[in-house]
């Protein structure tokens, strides 16, 4: 028995990986138990990281993710419009240039 309370791996023989999987699969289980409450998407508590500055930083950085998801927005937005506006010259030249040819 290892320390995890699972069999020990024996290097030779065809149980080794099955053993070995059994072992990584409780170790994962264990690390998803443990950060269930952030993989749920539970918010960030005082109470879980158990340290004021530590939660007062969580909070100043929430913050500047914030306004850096709205500046990211508004210049996402920016440029959607000057590539339409683009777009849109780009047809007209098109339009153009197709009645200059026939034209001739």
């Amino acid at each position: 028995m290892g320390k995890d309370r699972l069999p020990a791996p024996d290097p030779v023989g065809d149980r080794c990986s099955e053993e070995h999987f059994m072992r990584l699969r409780a170790a994962v289980k264990e690390l998803d138990s443990a950060w269930s409450p952030l993989m749920l998407g539970r918010p960030f508590s005082r109470s879980f990281c158990g340290s004021t500055e530590l939660a007062e930083a969580h909070d100043k950085c929430q913050g500047e993710k914030d306004q850096l998801n709205r500046q990211h927005q508004e210049e996402l937005n920016a440029l959607k419009t000057s590539y339409q506006e683009l777009k849109s010259q780009l047809i007209q030249l098109g339009l153009d240039h197709a009645k200059a040819l026939k034209a001739k």
